[in-house]
């Protein structure tokens, strides 16, 4: 099950897609208008997209180049599906960081298995995390917070940061109570949520458990207390980080 935005402004493309999905088990969430792409996108944290190139407001392969130029989403496959039958508009879209190209009128089960294969590939190199410690992601990625603090500047990134840690317990404790409960469709819900959350603060060792976790919300082996522990840590690496750069504020007021 993977939740798939595809951006497309043809209502019964949008409809044929939704459908087909759907009915392999995805969430499918539409937008029809390019200047709302990125935002839904930040809302959905998706696993893969499908991109037209002809769009209102904003063009497929700017949205694309943008995409590709974010920390965010530099990883999550991209299908560009459009009505443009030339091998120049294939290469174009290829060259710009499409994972797949798919040309209009398609066949359903040519879009159902270029985007299995897409999400596959995806599965396939997520880093795995090594229960031991040994290889496990760290709590907060240091490349991926100098990244943030420049796209966003410092005022931006600390409130981001203070968001995280004043809700992260509260969102850790929902998920326990899903995990606890069994309720599988509520777990893959809100691991779901929670590891898009973890990825736009860049707290990755958290995002990868639970992407873990989505991935087999029915596993039945005691994760909770593991969860747990990750998310205080993660709390309180967020508030170190917070207390650093108010030192360093401080100490030069000019930063």
């Amino acid at each position: 099950m993977a939740t798939i935005v595809i951006v497309e402004d043809d209502e019964l493309v949008q409809e044929i897609v939704a459908r087909a999905l759907e009915s392999a088990a995805h969430t499918v969430i539409p937008v029809a208008d390019g200047l709302d792409a990125i935002d839904c996108l930040w809302e959905n944290d998706p696993d893969l997209i499908i991109l037209d190139c002809a769009l209102p407001g904003k063009g497929g392969l700017p949205i694309l180049q943008e995409l590709r130029a974010s920390p965010r989403f530099q990883a999550i496959p991209v299908l560009m599906l459009t009505a443009r039958r030339s091998d120049w508009h294939a290469r174009l879209a290829m060259d710009a960081g499409a994972s797949a190209y798919l040309r209009k009128p398609f066949k359903v089960e040519d879009l159902l298995r270029i985007v299995g294969e897409l999400l596959q590939k995806a599965d396939a190199v997520q880093p795995i995390v090594d229960r031991s410690g040994a290889e496990a992601e760290p709590l907060i990625d240091i490349d991926y917070l100098s990244t943030l603090r420049s796209s966003l500047g410092l005022h931006d990134t600390h409130v981001l940061l203070g968001m995280m840690a004043d809700t992260l317990d509260q969102s850790i404790q929902t998920l326990v109570q899903a995990l606890e409960a069994g309720d599988r469709a509520r777990v893959a819900q809100e691991a779901h949520a929670l590891a898009g959350a973890a990825t736009t603060v860049g707290a990755a060792r958290l995002a990868e458990m639970c992407r873990t976790i989505e991935r087999a919300p029915d596993d039945r082996s005691d994760r909770s207390n593991q969860l747990a522990a990750t998310g205080r840590a993660t709390r309180e690496a967020i508030e170190s980080v917070l207390s650093e750069d108010a030192a360093v504020s401080l100490s030069d007021p000019l930063s």
